[in-house]
């Protein structure tokens, strides 16, 4: 049996993560979700504190509570190798090349 990382959906639309979640179970990935930047980074020290990290994140750049792309800096500077998938709905050229220079991993378009 192959064994998929933990994949944490960082987003403030819940159609959008439990969309997201479903897909990644079904292909038997675990996943854990949540709608804020700073929920995201508690659950990420948790989660390391268990023994249980995470081996992925899925990052949206508009949240309520903070910038996206600040969270996303807070993440690549304690988690350098953790992989980081930015979502956004109001995406740009200058903004692939700003996720890219803040350590996005890869940068999807919503909707995708």
């Amino acid at each position: 049996m192959t064994m998929h990382p933990r994949v944490l959906i960082v987003d403030d639309e819940a159609p959008l993560r439990r969309q997201v979640m479903v897909g990644l179970a079904q292909h038997g990935y675990e996943v854990d979700e949540c709608e804020e930047g700073f929920s995201a980074l508690s659950k990420l020290k948790a989660a390391e504190s268990k023994q249980n990290p995470f081996g992925c994140v899925i990052l949206d750049i508009r949240l309520p509570d903070v910038d996206g792309l600040k969270i996303l800096s807070v993440i690549k500077s304690i988690y350098s190798d953790l992989p980081v998938v930015v979502i956004t709905g109001y995406g740009s050229e200058d903004m692939i090349n700003t996720v890219h220079s803040h350590g996005g991993s890869v940068y999807l378009d919503k909707p995708f």
